[in-house]
């Protein structure tokens, strides 16, 4: 929503500031190109800013910078969040992969790849936004989300036959590394846990 609303102040205020431009250039008030005093990024931006003032209101030209400045701090912070929901990952999976383990039998436990949970973009955003998700988009009314699928999510159809392969293998295979304890993976069963562990 806040994307939304951030594209809509900027369709707005570059429609107002392409029209007062025009305007300014047609009566002869302000000269059509202005002398650059910087280059790079630093001269573009300097140079829109100079123009948003020249040919705008102070209420237009603030607005259309502001909008931007925030714009852009959305997309910086807000697009990482959403590429993560659609693929169906979490910024701790991204952050240290294969730390999530399964046990597929005693003292037997697989890690767990990013995209276990995966199952598909539509999906996915279904199960975070719950069902009916795009009239909500355009109209306040109420949508039901599962819980569910936070507590216990459920784990695309790759994931489940790279478990079942991985179970075969460790049957007809073994294990490869024993260790002592499940600590050694990162999992901590409590103060008074004692058991030993096979991956």
């Amino acid at each position: 929503f806040a994307l939304l609303g951030l594209l809509y102040s900027l369709g707005l205020c570059s429609i107002v500031a392409w029209y007062n431009r025009l305007s300014a250039v047609k009566h002869h008030h302000i000269p059509m190109s202005t002398p650059h005093m910087l280059i790079g990024l630093t001269g573009m931006m300097t140079n829109f800013a100079y123009q948003a003032f020249i040919y705008n209101s102070i209420t237009i030209a603030l607005q259309l910078c502001v909008t931007i400045i925030a714009l852009v701090a959305v997309l910086s912070f807000g697009f990482p969040a959403v590429y993560y929901a659609v693929v169906g990952q979490t910024m701790l999976e991204t952050m240290f992969p294969m730390k999530e383990y399964v046990q597929i039998g005693p003292h037997i436990y697989v890690p767990l790849g990013n995209g276990f949970y995966n199952r598909g973009c539509r999906q996915n955003v279904r199960d975070i936004l719950g069902h009916g998700w795009r009239w909500r988009l355009l109209l306040p009314v109420r949508g039901a989300v599962d819980t569910q699928i936070a507590i216990a999510p459920r784990p695309s159809d790759s994931g489940i036959e790279a478990l079942k392969e991985r179970i075969a293998q460790v049957q007809r295979e073994g294990v490869r590394r024993e260790v002592r304890s499940t600590q050694e993976l990162g999992i901590n069963e409590g103060p008074d846990a004692k058991s030993s562990a096979a991956v």
